[in-house]
């Protein structure tokens, strides 16, 4: 996306380096850091139109979750019916994840290269957290769990 003012940010542009790794870059007049990296999911392919109701599950589940600010594709912005989110915040405690779905649909997909990782104070935590987020017991090992 160029560098221009949208919904939810005033001064934005997603880009990608001469590595392949996909940044969005953001002006937040609120921010009370110099800057801040946040970690940000894209729905594509068949998970387009997930983000909200993953978003409403996880705010629901996690007791310290709670929704920021959601902005929603208007009219003819997005290319692809089931895209609703094209930015959404989800605060947990202190850390933000960001999420939207693919307006075009996308060419990637979440796969086990990518993952979240959680610190615990305890193996009860841990167990918490594990059957909060857990729905592919065959994939799941020491601590890892998919979702």
């Amino acid at each position: 996306m160029p560098l221009a003012e949208y919904p939810f940010s005033p001064y934005y542009v997603w880009l990608e380096d001469r590595f392949g790794l996909s940044w969005q870059l953001s002006y937040e007049p609120d921010l009370d850091v110099p800057y801040s990296f946040d970690i940000c999911l894209l729905f594509s392919q068949d998970q387009v139109g997930l983000a909200q109701p993953i978003l409403d599950y996880y705010k629901d589940k996690l007791p310290q979750a709670r929704l920021g600010r959601l902005s929603y594709y208007g009219g003819g912005e997005a290319a692809v019916a089931p895209a609703k989110l094209n930015y959404a915040e989800l605060f947990i405690g202190d850390q933000i994840i960001i999420a939207m779905d693919h307006g075009y649909g996308g060419v990637a997909s979440f796969n086990e290269a990518f993952s979240l990782m959680v610190y615990v104070d305890s193996q009860e935590e841990a167990d918490s957290w594990y059957e909060k987020v857990s729905a592919a017991p065959e994939a799941e090992i020491c601590g890892w769990a998919k979702d």
